[in-house]
């Protein structure tokens, strides 16, 4: 038999996925071994590089077509891929091995792919969590007893692992390839090793919606993500927050060590510009798994379960300076769609917020919710998600209400905003009764009912001239810009 042992990477696969494996099979602890008993090689769909979500670019040594028949055993990288049309000659591959008994691995999202072809019906397998086997699954999925909570599962020639469990999964096959250093293996940071053992110790970590998962517990996650960041949350803040970006715990996933949330991502769902729509209301990690590719892991979990909802596009919002975030999500086929400028100071700081020159024909009082809905025209461009007509629906209770009105019917403009995070959603004026007095008496209006001591205004359009322009003039200054990113599933 060949000593080949071939790596099946399709785009944008987990890197990390592959090293620890990789590593022993090449290597002893200080050195390359002189005379190695299996050899690394690479498959791809075809000769060109292909791409790693991280941005590296592999040289395959076989495509599809040129792939030998003969090799130790057939490994399945994790990734973004395995959704993808470029998975789908892998299906006649894997059989192909199965049937000449020859070792196959399958990692993460490869894992998923080997339910979705039927191949773990007769063998005891892990992988992403039942629920995401039975999706990806469907009806040639049937074997869910044979499912094992655990981070790799070797049965039969077979071996599987979830997205977490590099290590595990390197182990097992070297054990099914009867290597002679299993044990050698070790943890190359004291981060993985504390987080891979005390998956093994404890039982897997999994991915999981967060359905069952009630505020208090997600607040706690929350903290503990977001700890060592200057910026604190408050805990009404981080309820108002969710309820007006249409948190749904259905669609939201986390990683869980041992029942604890270690990552997370929190999902909105609702319609935006007429599509079904989920965006990214949170992601966090907790500091001690940072580093493990958490956040990533749990993204590709969401997607199957967003598309199986009726979800078409996936939306998120990133700071222009996050070169790293950013630089991810064009790998996983992210596009930019706007820029949106943020403002942001300090309420004592805000120049003319007494009223010096009132109009005495322009009354501010409370209105509804239809008073704004009806008063969209006064807008010069889309809201974002979080400062979208449906998101005011959705938090009117924690929202205050202002309208202009001259000779106190005449609507003239309107503003939206919380009082007690002092964020200011929408600031409109009707605009043939601009440069007249009355967003200034709007801006008084809402500042005379903020109790905190900040003021924000988030994604204004960078091609918007005229909201900037009266903001800065009142000593609003810019703070941060943000790019709107879009992806179509």
């Amino acid at each position: 038999m060949n000593n080949e042992i071939l790596y099946l990477l399709l785009p944008d696969f987990a890197s990390h996925e592959i090293v620890y494996l990789s590593q022993a099979i090449a290597s002893d602890e200080c050195a390359l071994k002189e005379n190695p008993k299996y050899i690394n090689k690479i498959v791809a769909p075809s000769l060109e590089p292909v791409k790693s979500i991280s941005g590296f670019r592999t040289l395959p040594d076989y495509s599809f077509e040129t792939m030998p028949d003969d090799y130790a055993a057939l490994v399945l990288i994790g990734g973004f891929g395995w959704s993808t049309p470029a998975a789908e000659p892998v299906e006649e591959i894997v059989g192909h091995a199965i049937e000449q008994g020859r070792i196959v691995g399958a990692i993460c999202n490869g894992a998923s792919f080997m339910a979705k072809c039927g191949f773990l019906n007769a063998v005891r397998h892990t992988g992403n969590g039942r629920e995401q086997l039975k999706l990806w699954g469907r009806d040639n999925y049937t074997n869910l007893d044979g499912y094992i909570d655990a981070q790799a599962v070797s049965d039969r020639n077979i071996v599987t692992a979830n997205g977490s469990a590099s290590l595990e999964f390197a182990r097992e096959l070297l054990c099914c390839l009867k290597t002679t250093r299993p044990s050698a293996l070790k943890c190359t940071t004291s981060s993985i090793n504390r987080a891979f053992a005390n998956c093994s110790a404890d039982g897997a970590m999994v991915f999981r919606n967060l359905k069952d998962i009630g505020f208090d517990t997600l607040y706690g996650s929350f903290e503990r993500a977001f700890a060592d960041y200057e910026i604190k949350f408050d805990k009404e803040e981080v309820r108002s927050m969710l309820i007006r970006r249409g948190y749904n715990p259905e669609l939201s996933f986390a990683a869980f060590d041992r029942g604890e949330i270690v990552a997370f991502t929190l999902n909105g769902t609702g319609t935006f510009n007429g599509l079904p729509t989920a965006y990214d209301t949170g992601t966090g990690t907790v500091m001690e798994y940072r580093g493990l590719g958490l956040a990533g892991k749990i993204f590709s979990h969401s997607i199957p379960f967003l598309k199986e909802a009726g979800i078409r596009q996936y939306v998120l919002e990133v700071l222009q300076n996050n070169q790293n975030a950013i630089a991810l999500y064009r790998r996983m086929n992210f596009a930019i769609t706007r820029e949106f400028d943020c403002f942001r100071q300090s309420i004592a700081a805000i120049t003319d917020p007494t009223g010096k020159n009132e109009r005495p024909d322009c009354t501010i009082k409370p209105v509804t919710g239809d008073f704004i809905s009806l008063s969209e025209e006064f807008c010069d461009f889309e809201a974002s998600w979080q400062n979208s007509a449906e998101s005011i629906e959705r938090g009117l209770s924690q929202l205050t209400c202002i309208g202009a009105f001259i000779n106190g019917t005449e609507p003239a403009g309107f503003c939206v905003f919380d009082a007690l995070t002092g964020d200011l959603t929408r600031i409109a004026v009707k605009p043939t009764m601009r440069r007249r007095g009355i967003g200034s008496q709007l801006l008084r209006g809402a500042i005379g009912r903020i109790k905190s001591d900040y003021i924000k205004v988030l994604n204004i359009t960078s091609d918007n001239h005229s909201l900037p322009r009266f903001l800065t003039g009142k000593n609003i200054i810019l703070a941060s810009r943000q790019y709107e990113m879009t992806l179509q599933l």
